[in-house]
């Protein structure tokens, strides 16, 4: 009964995805958790439930604000967390997954903890996403915004450098066309001015240019 659970759940993630409508939010969730409480602690399948509830409750939490979804979403993702081995496929989602709402939590707390915490799970993650893994560039992305944050709060060089180098990166994973290229071709532009401000440097001028 519990894969059928998440199946369903899964079916109306799309439909939710098309249609941004709460009662399939709201069935989504109602059928996660049934899965989760009828999943023993050891099922290998546990930690998907568990994050796959998680994002859920991000779903709803960015339509709502409500701070209780998102306590319970990091805790989950916390839990999800612990059950993924470090050989376990599922880690880097889940590492991704975890400093995505940590985000949240900053936004709202402006904690550096928040950030310090976020720039672990990152770098974790991007170690353990192989050239070819479709999740590199998201984690890449996500890396250099937790970078910016920081560089924003202590105007650190090393902080703007790094960010400069995961954003090349990014963008040479996107090919030309692909929709979300737009994403890396504005946050490297952006860091490419604030480096121009700081140095004074033509190179950066005109690598901004050329983007």
């Amino acid at each position: 009964r519990v894969l059928p659970l998440n199946n369903l759940a899964e079916a109306l993630r799309s439909c939710y995805d098309r249609s941004g409508s709460p009662d399939n939010l709201d069935e989504m969730l109602r059928l996660l958790r049934e899965a989760l409480e009828i999943c023993p602690s050891g099922n290998p399948l546990r930690g998907t439930f568990l994050s796959n509830l998680g994002l859920a409750l991000g779903s709803r939490y960015h339509r709502s604000g409500s701070p209780d979804d998102l306590e319970e979403m990091l805790r989950l993702f916390r839990e999800a967390l612990e059950l993924c081995a470090s050989g376990d496929p599922l880690r880097r989602t889940v590492l991704n997954n975890l400093a995505v709402a940590l985000r949240s939590h900053y936004n709202c707390s402006g904690s550096p903890d928040d950030l310090d915490e976020m720039l672990q799970l990152l770098r974790e993650a991007l170690e353990l996403c192989e050239s070819g893994d479709i999740l590199r560039r998201i984690v890449l992305n996500n890396l250099a915004e937790v970078l910016r944050n920081r560089y924003n709060r202590s105007g650190s060089p090393d902080d703007l450098d790094e960010m400069l180098r995961l954003l090349r990166e990014a963008l040479r994973l996107y090919p030309v066309g692909h929709t979300v290229r737009v994403l890396p071709l504005n946050n490297l532009a952006e860091a490419l001015r604030v480096c121009y401000h700081r140095s004074g440097s033509p190179n950066d001028l005109d690598e901004m240019f050329r983007l």
